[in-house]
C-alpha cells in the first residue's frame, strides 16, 4: 500500500510542472513535454489524477507512474480501477465512465494495475525552494483544511475517515459554491476532478482539469 501522503523536497535543479486530468491522453502529455523542453533528468510532473479511462492509451499508466520524474495522486477513476477485479463496483456504470479497458481485461490483468494504483498516495506536499509548500489532491480537501483532512486520512479509525477520503477523491463543494476561501496548511492546492473549461483559481486552489478527453486542453504548466 502507498502512503497516504507523499512529501516532495524542493527541485533546486529543475522545473516542477502540474498537469490535469490526463484520462489516458498520453500523446497529448508528451507533446506538451516536447513543448516545454522538458528534462527528464531535472524535471519533475506532479499530477491531480484520474490517469486512465475514456481516452485511448489508458494501459500505458502503469509505464507512467514507474518513471522517476512522474508523480500522481490518487483520482476517483484509479479508485474504480482498483476494485474491477473484485465485483465490487457498479459495472456498467464503471464502463459508461470510460471503464471499458479495464473491465474487459483478464482478472489476472486487472489485479496488476489495481496493485500499481494502490500505490498512489492520496496527497502529495511539495517543498518549495522559497519555503513554503504546494499541494495536490485529485478533488478537495475535508473543510478546506490540509491538515485535518491529512490526519483523518491516515488514521483509519478516524471518524472522518470517509468523509476525508470522498472529499479528495470526489468532492465539488469548493468549486459549486465558488468558495473563494484561502485553504489551511499549504500554500497552493492544484485539484482536478471538476472540469473546467480554463484553469480556474477559488482562493489559493487550481482547479486544472480542463477536459483533455472531452476535447479540451492538457493543462500543462
Amino acid at each position: 500500500m502507498s502512503d497516504i501522503c507523499k512529501r516532495f523536497a524542493a527541485n533546486k535543479k529543475g522545473r516542477d510542472f502540474y498537469v490535469g486530468d490526463i484520462h489516458g491522453c498520453f500523446a497529448l502529455l508528451e507533446k506538451a513535454m516536447k513543448e516545454h523542453g522538458f528534462d527528464e533528468t531535472r524535471d519533475r510532473i506532479f499530477s491531480v489524477g484520474d490517469l486512465v479511462d475514456r481516452g485511448d492509451r489508458s494501459e500505458d499508466a502503469i509505464d507512467w507512474i514507474k518513471r522517476p520524474y512522474f508523480h500522481a495522486v490518487r483520482g476517483n477513476h484509479e479508485d474504480m480501477a482498483i476494485r474491477a477485479h473484485t465485483g465490487n463496483m457498479d459495472r456498467e456504470n464503471h464502463i459508461a465512465n470510460g471503464g471499458a479497458w479495464i473491465v474487459g481485461m483478464t482478472k489476472e490483468e486487472q489485479i496488476e494495475y489495481s496493485l500499481a494504483f494502490q500505490e498512489l498516495p492520496y496527497m502529495i506536499e511539495i517543498e518549495q525552494v522559497w519555503g513554503g509548500l504546494f499541494g495536490v489532491v485529485h478533488a478537495e480537501l475535508m473543510d478546506g483544511n490540509w491538515g485535518i483532512t491529512k490526519e483523518a486520512l491516515i488514521d483509519k479509525n478516524h471518524p472522518r475517515h470517509k468523509e476525508a477520503k470522498q472529499a479528495v477523491l470526489w468532492g465539488r463543494s469548493k468549486y459549486n459554491n465558488l468558495d473563494d476561501s484561502l485553504i489551511n496548511g499549504v500554500h497552493v492546492l492544484f485539484v482536478g476532478h471538476t472540469t473546467v473549461d480554463h484553469v480556474v483559481r477559488l482562493g489559493n486552489v487550481f482547479f486544472i482539469d480542463t477536459g483533455a478527453c472531452f476535447g479540451g486542453e492538457l493543462t500543462f504548466f
